[in-house]
Parts: structure tokens; C-alpha cells; sequence
């Protein structure tokens, strides 16, 4: 899957959490729907099992961890943890364990930034009545 599949899914995902938001009669901001969809599992990892594969390889047998700090790598190690535990439980080779966890496991969130979401679900947003925080009049700098 690409980047395009995951930013529709996460759009799609974005305008779900505002109308729940809605119906609850809250106002939400962008910021916020971003957040609560941020946090909802997604519909795949958006990887390509040739390159899942390879980047398992490097992490499980080469000890190259990636930085938990960041999506990404709460990504890579949510997936290790996931093949690891698919090959205790029905044995096998680690392919095939990552064949089963990128074809029927979701991940738990959507793993991008706030920022990135925000990139993402912006122009979902133009043509809705969303509430965006005003500017401080002090921040505009004028010419």
C-alpha cells in the first residue's frame, strides 16, 4: 500500500471522528479530530511486505531499533512485536508470520504526527464550517 491509500483512509477516518464529534454536540477543532483519529486503529500498515521484510531482517537479527520517539518507529516495533508473537504462537518462518500480521492484523493507530495529520485532513476540511482558533491579532505581520 502507499502513502495516497493511507492519507484517503485517514481523511475518510478524520470526517468519521467529526461527525461523531457532532452528534455528541461538540465543536470541534481541526486539531482535535486529528488527534482522536491519530489514535483510532487503521485499516493496514501501509507497508509492502518486500520492504516490511527486509526492514524486520535489519531490526530482529542486526539489532537496528528503530527510534520509538517517532511514528515510524512505534510503527516498525508494533510490527516486530506482532511477527514475534505470530511465530510463538503457530511457529513458522518469520515471513510467514509477517505475511499474516500485514494481511490480518491492524495496526492500533493511525501512525503519523499531529502535524502530518494536520496536513492530511486540511483540505477534507475546507468546504466544512470547522471551527479553526483565531490568530492573535498580534501575530499577522503587516507590510
Amino acid at each position: 500500500m502507499n502513502k495516497n491509500c493511507r492519507n484517503n483512509d485517514f481523511r475518510r477516518r478524520c470526517l468519521e471522528v467529526y461527525g461523531e464529534m457532532e452528534r455528541m454536540g461538540r465543536r470541534p477543532t481541526l486539531r482535535e479530530v486529528v488527534v482522536k483519529a491519530i489514535a483510532t486503529p487503521a485499516p493496514s500498515f501501509y507497508v509492502s511486505s518486500e520492504y516490511a521484510y527486509n526492514k524486520l531482517l535489519r531490526i530482529l537479527h542486526c539489532g537496528e531499533l528503530p527510534d520509538p520517539s517517532t511514528p515510524r518507529g512505534c510503527m516498525w516495533m508494533e510490527i516486530a512485536a506482532l511477527v514475534q508473537s505470530e511465530q510463538l504462537r503457530r511457529g513458522g518462518s518469520m515471513a510467514r508470520a509477517l505475511g499474516h500480521v500485514l494481511n490480518f492484523r491492524r495496526p492500533s493507530c493511525f501512525y503519523i504526527s499531529t502535524r502530518e495529520g494536520m496536513r492530511i485532513a486540511s483540505p477534507a476540511f475546507e468546504s466544512r464550517r470547522i471551527h479553526r482558533p483565531r490568530r492573535p491579532q498580534g501575530a499577522r505581520q503587516s507590510k
